[in-house]
């Protein structure tokens, strides 16, 4: 089976991506001013502690089966047998993530506080467990997964309007997130089941894929941990207000690390069924690709997310959440160490069965992570925890770096890299002078973006980018042509 171009793909994420962050734009300044800094708090507090249990309920089944799909999809036959196994152990994995969550629930009077939030966000890891989203990921149905996407996207954005009035409806905004996700995922459980035979099966073959999916589930597991650890520890540690202050630019963190990594998140079956025909030049010559595009979005994303931090924070919550500012700024530079990380993770290590070694990384970076919190969150709260986060990720991407060196055959662009960083120059100096105009935050931040990003095209095209300058030349043949046509 031939898939769709790894360019159409990344575009498809994109968009997917792309959208639903606008959504969450509209909502969260709303959202993070009604709730207010304690009611969201309390509601990413008890996501953090849900997360865990969505987890365990995943087994990281979504990394096995996409890559073990993907070398087997054109057997029909084969492919159907597989899910359905993949599926079965699902079932019983949440079964028994829900069996150990009500036992820590019971016998945790920490908890007690939280304890309707906790349910109604529990449906969370059902629909995470029917969800098979590595079946559409497998066949690279990303128009599937965007168009679906977009629309639970929507219905959330009109319900939270609707029904979010004042910090009491916390709980009610937990439940439209929750539900939202959960009738997306039962919708891709019944769109899945029309065209493929995927059951629960009594021979789930459990001998035979437990060992990789534990690896796998560990890698994610460590992951979680470095990622929500953070939030867990800053409730348990401190209070709810600073949970929310780190919630507030943790959300801009997460959206625009979700950004950036539909780039090469898509890459994984195909780069995987390059490697497993043995076809390295193409394979090499994606990856490539992928590093520059990376490399392009990357920098100036990390320069203008730092610079603009103080604008970000005012402008999602208001000055009530403005201390958080520096916190942000401490996270733009932890982006820079993620992205590297994942990019060696999804192109390099994952296609090439690597995931051991991905394993003892992400293990050991977060042990890290946790040791170091229970000395910085308690001394700077809410800039700990973001302490901690940048040194894992840096901790994280220079272990893969260094494991996979020899693995690092993929061509450097190195002639455009000059290109990239004049552009990042050219930004810092847009926004440096903007902030002596003294302008209102609005007009300020987006005067910064608009320029910076005009200017960055610019200095791209002057060094003759061959991305922007294919691009460019589309755009004014289009054009041309309508003119033309006109």
């Amino acid at each position: 089976m031939k898939g769709k171009p790894l360019k159409t793909n990344a575009f498809l994420n994109a968009i997917r991506t792309v959208l639903a962050t606008l959504l969450q734009l509209i909502t969260y300044p709303y959202v993070f001013r009604i709730l207010g800094v304690d009611s969201i708090g309390k509601v990413n507090f008890s996501a953090s502690v849900i997360s865990y249990f969505i987890l365990i309920a995943l087994l990281e089944f979504n990394g096995y089966a996409s890559r073990e799909g993907a070398k087997i999809r054109d057997n029909r036959e084969e492919y159907t047998r597989f899910a359905s196994q993949i599926f079965t152990m699902n079932i019983i994995s949440m079964l028994m993530s829900y069996a150990l969550l009500a036992v820590i629930v019971i016998f945790s009077p920490s908890l007690h506080a939280y304890i309707l939030l906790l349910f109604v966000q529990s449906f969370q890891i059902l629909g995470n467990s029917i969800a098979i989203e590595w079946h559409y990921i497998v066949y690279e149905d990303y128009l599937y997964i965007t168009l679906r996407s977009v629309f639970i996207q929507i219905i959330s954005v009109v319900m939270i309007f609707c029904f979010v009035r004042d910090s009491n409806d916390y709980v009610i905004y937990a439940g439209v997130n929750t539900f939202s996700l959960t009738i997306g995922y039962i919708y891709n459980l019944v769109h899945a089941l029309k065209g493929y035979q995927i059951r629960f099966t009594v021979h789930p073959d459990i001998k035979k894929h437990i060992k990789p999916i534990m690896i796998f589930f560990i890698i994610k597991a460590s992951t979680t941990v470095y990622i929500s650890a953070d939030t867990t520890m800053l409730g348990l540690m401190c209070s709810d207000y600073y949970t929310g202050l780190y919630s507030l630019v943790n959300k801009v963190y997460t959206i625009v690390k979700s950004l950036i990594q539909s780039v090469f998140s898509v890459s994984v079956p195909r780069l995987t069924e390059e490697v497993s025909k043995g076809n390295n030049e193409a394979y090499n010559r994606d990856v490539g690709n992928i590093f520059d595009i990376l490399l392009m979005l990357l920098l100036p994303v990390m320069a203008g997310m730092f610079l603009t931090a103080k604008d970000i924070v005012l402008l999602l919550g208001g000055k009530e959440y403005i201390q958080a500012a520096w916190t942000l700024k401490i996270l733009s530079v932890a982006l820079l160490f993620a992205m590297f990380a994942g990019f060696l993770i999804s192109t390099v290590f994952t296609p090439k069965n690597g995931e051991k070694k991905t394993m003892f990384v992400t293990l050991f970076t977060a042990i890290e992570n946790i040791a170091l919190n229970f000395w910085f969150v308690p001394w700077l709260q809410d800039k700990g925890a973001a302490i901690t986060t940048c040194i894992a990720e840096g901790t994280c991407m220079l272990f893969m770096v260094l494991l996979g060196r020899k693995e690092f055959c993929f061509p450097i662009y190195r002639g455009r890299i000059s290109g990239y960083i004049m552009g990042v120059l050219g930004i810092i100096c847009v926004c440096l002078v903007t902030q002596q105009l003294n302008l209102p935050v609005t007009i300020s931040f987006v005067f910064k973006v608009a320029v910076s990003a005009l200017l960055y095209v610019v200095i791209l095209l002057i060094f003759k980018n061959p991305v922007i300058s294919d691009l460019f030349t589309k755009v004014t043949g289009i054009a041309r042509n309508k003119k033309e046509n006109e």
